[in-house]
C-alpha cells in the first residue's frame, strides 16, 4: 500500500500544465497575454507547498551568493519560485491585505481602523501563492479575494543585523502571525499552507542564530504545523508540515 508521502508525490507529479489560453483582458484592461504552456498551474495548498520545496535548492544556492536586506532576499525567493514555473498571476510579494473584525491576538494588535461599526486589521505577508481565481489582482481594494484565494503564506527572516543577532523571539512573532493568518481566513473558506523561511547567511557568527534558537523555532513550527525552511552558509534544511 502506498504511503502518504507516495500519494503526495503522485499528486505533485500530476499538477496540470497550463494550456495555451487567453482571457479577454488583464487586470489593467489590456488584452491579456497568453500563459506560457511550460508554467504550472497551482490549484491546492499542498501543490503550493511542494512548489516551494522544489524551488528550495535554487533559493539556497542563490541566496548564499549575496549579502543583502530582508527585502532583497524576498525578491530572490520570488524569482526562484518564478523560475520553478509558477505563474506570475499566482505569485505575490508583500501583499497588502485588510482583515475585517479580527478575532486573533496578533491581528487585534494590528488594527488600523477602529469604530462602532467596523474594526479592520492590516497584514502584509512576505510571499503568497494564490489560486488562479485571484486573476493576478492583489491590490488592497481586492483584499476579500486575496484572503479567499491564498494557497500558501510564507514569512522571511534574515540574519542581517548590524551589531545584533537574529533570535528566536523575532522569528516566533512571524510564526504566530502565520498561525493567526490561517485562523482568520477560515471564514473566507481558505485553508492555506504556511512556511517560515530563515536565511541565516551572515558572515559573522555573532550575527547568526544560536543552535538553541534554531531548535526552538523548529519545535514551535512542528507544534503548529508551520513548514520550516532554514539555511546558513554551510547547511540547509526544510521540514514540510501540512496544516490541511
Amino acid at each position: 500500500m502506498p504511503s502518504r508521502t507516495d500519494k503526495t508525490q503522485t499528486q505533485v507529479d500530476q499538477v496540470p500544465v497550463v494550456p495555451t489560453m487567453a482571457q479577454d483582458n488583464d487586470v489593467l484592461g489590456r488584452p491579456a497575454n497568453r500563459f506560457d504552456p511550460r508554467e504550472i498551474m497551482i490549484l491546492t495548498p499542498t501543490q503550493a507547498l511542494n512548489a516551494l520545496a522544489r524551488a528550495w535548492p535554487t533559493i539556497v544556492a542563490e541566496c548564499r551568493q549575496v549579502l543583502g536586506s530582508e527585502l532583497h532576499y524576498q525578491a530572490m525567493i520570488y524569482h526562484a519560485l518564478r523560475m520553478t514555473s509558477i505563474q506570475a498571476q499566482q505569485l505575490g510579494m508583500n501583499v497588502r491585505q485588510r482583515i475585517p473584525e479580527p478575532s486573533t491576538c496578533h491581528f487585534q494588535g494590528q488594527v488600523i481602523v477602529r469604530g462602532p461599526c467596523l474594526t479592520v486589521a492590516e497584514t502584509i505577508p512576505d510571499i503568497v501563492i494564490f489560486h488562479p481565481l485571484v486573476n493576478g489582482d492583489w491590490r488592497g481594494r481586492n483584499c476579500t479575494e486575496t484572503l479567499r484565494h491564498m494557497l500558501l503564506i510564507a514569512e522571511v527572516k534574515v540574519s542581517e543585523r548590524d551589531g545584533g543577532r537574529l533570535g528566536y523571539s523575532e522569528i516566533a512573532r512571524d510564526i504566530r502571525k502565520l498561525i493567526d493568518s490561517r485562523r482568520e481566513v477560515v471564514r473566507f473558506n481558505a485553508r492555506p499552507e504556511t512556511a517560515m523561511i530563515i536565511v541565516d547567511t551572515a558572515p559573522s557568527e555573532k550575527e547568526r542564530m544560536l543552535l538553541s534558537g534554531i531548535d526552538a523555532v523548529m519545535t514551535l513550527c512542528r507544534e503548529h504545523n508551520v513548514s520550516f525552511f532554514y539555511m546558513n552558509s554551510e547547511t540547509a534544511t526544510h521540514v514540510l508540515l501540512n496544516c490541511c
